[in-house]
């Protein structure tokens, strides 16, 4: 069987520009794109070593609550400290001191009545600060 020839006799050339620009788009794309996956060992996942080995878990402790009330006075857990009329603040700083030495992310909060003096707040946010406590949330009143 023969097979007739193009009788046109036109040439058909293979152009070589556009795929080359289709090979550069192709490139470029899967280069941006895996350039955004992040590696798996990049990720930090501390793996136990042994199997019968258990998480440890940290004693969550109580609460705290540091209620204000009129007159200058301070509450811990319904427990008043220091009197009204001292500034420093000394038993609830040691408590809270002796308090974050047990427990060393211990928070507190702190629930201040209306009325109460912004000065009695600062000398109870100082006694945090000297007992390094850092953790410090502020109740709010619906």
């Amino acid at each position: 069987m023969k097979f007739s020839k193009d009788s046109s006799g036109e040439k058909t050339d293979f152009e070589i520009a556009p795929m080359i620009d289709v090979v550069f788009l192709l490139l470029i794309f899967f280069i941006s794109t895996s350039s955004l996956k992040i590696q798996e060992t990049q990720l930090g996942v501390d793996i136990p070593t042994q199997a019968g080995e258990q998480a440890q878990t940290e004693e969550i402790p109580d609460e705290v609550l540091i209620t204000i009330k009129s007159g200058n006075r301070v509450f811990v857990n319904n427990k008043e400290y220091d009197s009204p009329e001292s500034g420093m603040l000394d038993e609830l700083t040691t408590m809270l001191y002796k308090l974050k030495m047990v427990y060393e992310k211990q928070g507190v909060i702190i629930d201040i009545e209306k009325g109460v003096k912004h000065g009695r707040v600062v000398d109870v946010l100082n006694a945090c600060a000297a007992a390094k406590i850092d953790n410090i949330s502020f109740l709010s009143e619906d």
